[in-house]
């Protein structure tokens, strides 16, 4: 009974978040000033923030690849690691190949629908992020976005390209309108726009099995924003 009082007050105050972001959205078309110059969509400080994150790999479907997510040993930053492996249980050979992890931000139900983030007043997504050093995989990492509208199984998506390789955080920012559309797996052409007011799920995942790539991997995530300026940054502490 406690843990289902719970969930309808996490309801209850998502949709209160719901009643608010629609007010903003309002508020912005009618007074553009009133756009953040960055807006903070996530920050890794707790076990809170973590938990509004899910990961998986292959392993769910047959595949030999584990993954695992948990706030860094410092306190900042989530870090999600495992090992990426390109086969799979005998039973599932020549079914499917293997070399897939990855996270994603969970559902957030209210009594009006899915929370989405609005990002249609800003042309930059920015992640600060750091990989694993070498032997841990740096290559073949994406950004995933969906929106309310879209298939479970398709997704808006941009290469991650990483450049440091000693370690440390860096900040990679990406334009909105540059991320293609992927059905499955695949890149699929389209005449559609991303419907950047209802982006109801967020991801980052590792896609090994067309580079033929495995191995150990390790990215840990500080932040991530929307912005107008790709070298703006959220203040950070």
């Amino acid at each position: 009974m406690t843990s289902r009082l719970a969930r309808w007050g996490q309801m209850l105050g998502r949709s209160g978040d719901y009643v608010r972001q629609e007010m903003n959205k309002t508020r912005q078309v009618l007074d553009p000033t009133a756009i953040q110059k960055t807006k903070l969509l996530h920050r890794f400080r707790s076990e809170k923030d973590v938990e509004k994150w899910t990961h998986g790999s292959d392993e769910s479907f047959g595949g030999l690849s584990t993954s695992k997510l948990e706030l860094a040993m410092d306190g900042r930053g989530m870090r999600f690691h495992g090992d990426l492996r390109l086969g799979v249980k005998p039973e599932y050979e020549g079914i499917f190949r293997g070399g897939f992890a990855g996270i994603k931000t969970r559902a957030r139900p209210t009594l009006f629908g899915n929370l989405a983030e609005n990002l249609s007043m800003y042309e930059y997504l920015g992640l600060r992020v750091k990989v694993g050093k070498p032997p841990c995989i740096r290559d073949a990492w994406y950004i995933n976005l969906r929106t309310k509208t879209m298939d479970p199984n398709h997704v808006w998506q941009h290469r991650l390209f990483l450049r440091s390789t000693d370690g440390e955080f860096e900040d990679a920012v990406v334009r909105l309108d540059d991320f293609g559309y992927t059905a499955s797996g695949n890149m699929v052409e389209t005449i559609d726009e991303m419907e950047m007011e209802s982006i109801e799920m967020l991801g980052v995942s590792l896609l090994g099995g067309n580079a033929g790539l495995q191995g150990p991997y390790e990215l840990t995530i500080d932040e991530i924003w929307a912005t107008n300026d790709p070298t703006a940054t959220p203040r950070r502490n």
